[in-house]
């Protein structure tokens, strides 16, 4: 989604000496900048860029409530109606990827991974998808 690109710009902004990799299925950044400092700027940038976070997993909270203390954990989900709209329209089956679910782990180096996977808009590409396919996918 446009937004999802304007949101990486954004987070990597705020994330000093980022590395962007990409796997099969699945993009990566990974940041010098602290954990907190990330996931902070994560949330900011979801708010930047008009997307409604729907869902906040927040693992290393959870765990402290407990008295358990764990590396940073989270899971954040995000919605914006008029992109679902638009990919479901050029691929129905991309719905499985509303909403956008953003994985963000502490490292041992105390810095954070941002991760998203990239399950349902593999094919949105390939030959003989819908027309719209490409544009979908670059939306993601």
């Amino acid at each position: 989604m446009r937004s999802l690109s304007l949101l990486s710009i954004a987070v990597a902004f705020f994330l000093p000496a980022a590395l962007v990799t990409a796997q099969e299925g699945k993009v990566m950044l990974t940041s010098k900048a602290p954990f907190a400092t990330v996931a902070e700027a994560l949330e900011k940038a979801v708010g930047d860029a008009k997307m409604a976070l729907v869902c906040h997993a927040n693992a290393q909270r959870g765990a402290a409530a407990r008295g358990v203390k764990i590396a940073g954990n989270q899971v954040f989900m995000l919605f914006r109606n008029d992109y679902a709209v638009r990919i479901v329209n050029a691929v129905p089956e991309a719905g499985i990827e509303a909403p956008l679910r953003i994985y963000l782990h502490e490292n041992r180096d105390r810095d954070a991974d941002l991760r998203k996977a990239l399950r349902g808009v593999q094919g949105l590409s390939a030959p003989g998808s819908r027309q719209g396919g490409r544009r979908a996918r670059s939306d993601f």
